[in-house]
């Protein structure tokens, strides 16, 4: 936890793992693509990439600290 590095990386997966959820969605509802076994898994990363997110931003717990989000 801390580093700002890991923190702004995961902030950039988290947007572009929720536009292209976003965007499968969208295709699934329109019937233009089959997807929903990768919706279902692109909704456990966008979890895990807030959870990961919170962490950091989560004063509690201090710098430095190893953290594993399940």
């Amino acid at each position: 936890k801390g580093n700002q590095k890991h923190l702004k990386r995961t902030e950039q997966l988290l947007a572009e793992h929720e536009a292209m959820l976003e965007q499968a969605k969208q295709e699934a509802v329109e019937g233009t693509l089959e997807a929903g076994p990768w919706v279902a898994d692109n909704e456990k990363m966008v979890a895990g990439l807030r959870q990961a997110i919170a962490v950091h931003q989560d004063s509690a717990i201090v710098d430095g600290t190893i953290v594993q989000v399940s």
